[in-house]
């Protein structure tokens, strides 16, 4: 190796033609570097400037993206649990629409049942209406029968005291047939019972009636407002459609992922960028603008491409932020949207939840009030068992009264027919002696003896008919009480009876009118049950019709997902684009500021002594690293400056026997133009 003091002592003829081509070539690079120190300052103010501007939006499109983020994620999280209180919803409507229809059912069991005892209790009344008519003929034939020995007794002759005794035995014959013909009224206790016993049954029914009534109404009442809720729903959910925000959320979402100017901008920005940062990443290719502009400001080329390429990424950087914030545009209205359908499911599921409750309230008290008609049933069903006996009793009873007063009247006539044989015989009887005693010849005993006897027959005779007189005087006297007695005990039985079949005609009237009221009650409650059934089915086409509609929303949701991870997937490209931009624009300002130190130094070597003692210099001038033992200070054989043999790694053929010459980065750049700048492949160090 050559001695530079040998080569400084004995130049020869080339190194001096080589030191005036440097000379000249260093007088154009300084005329070039400083008019490109001049557009380095224009283009890192502009530079500066925009880099600003990135970084302003770059933290504003993060932080809004990142609230993006966070809204979505509470939108999912509230999206689930809305699926959630849907699913539950879903549950609870299934669990009412089922006890709906047990209800239904019971009310139908209980309509048939009161059918039943309506039909029951018009076949009691029919059955009444009918022992009733009975009654009736038989009281008017016993009636009769009564008149007619009535003008029997009357058109008898009178006759002396046997005679009236007699009449006075057929009046009261008579009278007691009369009082047998009333006989059937002495049971009045039971019937009165049995007639208590039905109003209170029919009271009851009607209670029950009342209970149903009152059951029925609120039922309706809660329907209509049911359905007065689900119109209110359905009109929204109309409105809603109609205003389109899901469709037009979607049309929104697909335009701007399908639009064609974003897709353009994003496209160039991320070959723009791409392209920058091949510039880090391949060094040999020439084709990159950052190369393309050192190779203008080292090996004479022109400044107009860099300045033109540089104008094109500032464009592409500004057409790609004005589309980015486009697309934060959107998706602020996105979540605008987003917003709106979140509140409207929220009032959808308040709506939900305040029927779920009512649908509860009201499943409790049907039943409770389902529990308590049970109970009245029951209660109604042991009254109707007891009027049941109660008239089987009545009936058995009046059966055996009547038997026994047919008995009784039987009786009556076999004596009356053997005390009016007894009394024709005494009539006979009397009038034959009285006869005799006129016709016979009065034949007086001629003896005194014989007088006195016969006197004291007929005194005996007198006796016993005067004896007879009495007893048959108190008998009639007896009798004539006995008949009298007869008499006003027919004539209460009489009132008595009467009073019964008015109150068994006005028993009947009310039965008729409670029973035509519970027949219309049955008609407006099977109105009312198909009106429920129609209420049903109308609450089961609009629950399909929610139901396609949050398959809709979940349709809808889903493609929003889909649209959220694109977009942050393309945020997060730009994101790594907008890291290799800013590590490019990094690498280009210390590429800057190494050149400019570079050209100063160049400035500077023609008023100092290039030559460099190793003793001077204690770091490389390339790596910036301390000389140590190990590490052997060399010297560029172009710019005589003193670098690590690291830094000296590149040879340059110099001279007529093209001699290998370890020079620097800088100077193998300067003197090799075949090949790539020194900061292509990595950043120039900064200098200090």
């Amino acid at each position: 190796m050559e001695s530079p003091e040998n080569e400084s002592t004995h130049p020869s003829k080339d190194s001096v033609a080589d030191d005036n081509d440097v000379f000249l070539k260093l007088q154009q690079l300084t005329d070039r570097a400083t008019q490109h120190e001049t557009e380095k300052q224009q283009m890192r103010e502009e530079f500066g400037l925009q880099r600003a501007k990135m970084k302003e939006l770059y933290l504003q499109k993060e932080e809004e993206i990142k609230r993006g983020s966070s809204e979505q994620t509470r939108l999912t999280g509230e999206l689930k649990r809305l699926q959630s209180d849907l699913d539950e919803a879903r549950v609870q409507a299934t669990l009412a629409r089922l006890d709906l229809e047990e209800e239904k059912r019971k009310f139908q069991d209980e309509v048939a049942s009161l059918q039943q005892l309506v039909t029951e209790t018009v076949e009691e009344s029919s059955r009444y209406e009918s022992e009733l008519k009975d009654l009736r003929r038989a009281n008017e034939r016993l009636e009769a029968e009564v008149t007619e020995l009535r003008g029997q007794s009357h058109e008898a002759p009178l006759l002396a005291a046997p005679g009236a005794m007699i009449s006075t035995l057929a009046r009261r014959v008579a009278s007691q047939l009369g009082a047998d013909s009333a006989a059937p009224a002495p049971p009045p206790a039971p019937i009165i019972a049995t007639a208590d016993n039905l109003e209170e049954s029919m009271r009851k029914a009607k209670e029950d009636a009342e209970v149903l009534r009152s059951l029925v109404i609120p039922l309706e009442e809660e329907i209509n407002a049911l359905k007065e809720k689900l119109r209110a729903n359905d009109q929204l959910l109309r409105k809603y459609q109609e205003e389109g925000s899901h469709a037009e959320s979607l049309d929104t979402t697909s335009s701007i992922l399908e639009s064609p100017a974003l897709d353009s901008a994003s496209i160039s920005g991320q070959e723009n960028i791409k392209g920058s940062s091949t510039t880090s990443s391949q060094p040999r290719v020439p084709t990159s603008p950052l190369q393309n502009s050192a190779e203008g400001k080292l090996l004479d080329a022109s400044p107009e491409p860099s300045k033109a390429s540089e104008c094109d990424m500032c464009l592409n950087y500004e057409t790609q932020l004005v589309s980015e914030q486009r697309r934060v545009a959107e998706l602020s209205k996105q979540l605008g949207l987003l917003e709106r359908c979140r509140d409207d499911l929220q009032k959808e599921m308040a709506n939900r939840k305040d029927m779920e409750q009512k649908w509860n309230e009201n499943k409790e008290e049907h039943k409770a009030q389902v529990s308590e008609l049970l109970q009245r049933v029951t209660s109604s069903e042991a009254a109707l068992k007891e009027v049941r006996s109660t008239f089987g009793q009545m009936s058995t009873s009046l059966t055996r009264e009547l038997d026994r007063l047919r008995v009784q009247r039987e009786q009556s006539q076999r004596d009356l027919d053997s005390i009016q044989l007894e009394n024709e015989k005494l009539v006979g009887r009397y009038n034959a002696h009285s006869q005799e005693l006129q016709d016979a010849f009065i034949d007086l005993p001629d003896k005194v003896e014989e007088l006195q006897e016969m006197v004291l027959k007929c005194r005996e005779d007198l006796i016993a008919a005067r004896v007879g007189q009495e007893r048959a005087e108190a008998v009639a006297a007896t009798q004539r009480e006995e008949a009298q007695l007869y008499l006003s005990q027919s004539e209460a039985d009489q009132q008595q009876r009467q009073q019964l079949e008015n109150s068994l005609a006005a028993e009947i009237n009310v039965l008729k009118t409670q029973l035509n009221k519970e027949e219309m009650l049955r008609k407006e409650k099977q109105k009312r049950i198909q009106i429920m059934e129609q209420a049903e089915v109308n609450m089961r086409s609009e629950m399909d019709d929610l139901k396609s509609q949050l398959d809709n929303i979940k349709h809808a949701k889903k493609i929003l997902e889909d649209d959220v991870n694109e977009l942050r997937s393309r945020v997060t490209s730009l994101q790594t684009e907008l890291d290799n931009g800013e590590t490019v624009q990094k690498d280009f300002v210390l590429l800057s500021q190494s050149l400019q130190q570079e050209l100063e130094r160049i400035r500077s070597a023609d008023t100092q002594v290039r030559w460099e003692h190793l003793e001077d210099v204690d770091e490389c001038h390339g790596c910036r690293s301390p000389f140590t033992t190990n590490r052997q200070k060399n010297h560029c054989r172009h710019c005589i400056r003193v670098f690590c043999a690291n830094c000296l790694s590149h040879t340059v053929m110099s001279g007529p026997n093209h001699r290998p010459s370890k020079v620097c980065d800088v100077c193998h750049t300067l003197l090799d133009r075949d090949t790539a700048p020194y900061f292509s492949t990595d950043p120039p160090h900064a200098n200090d």
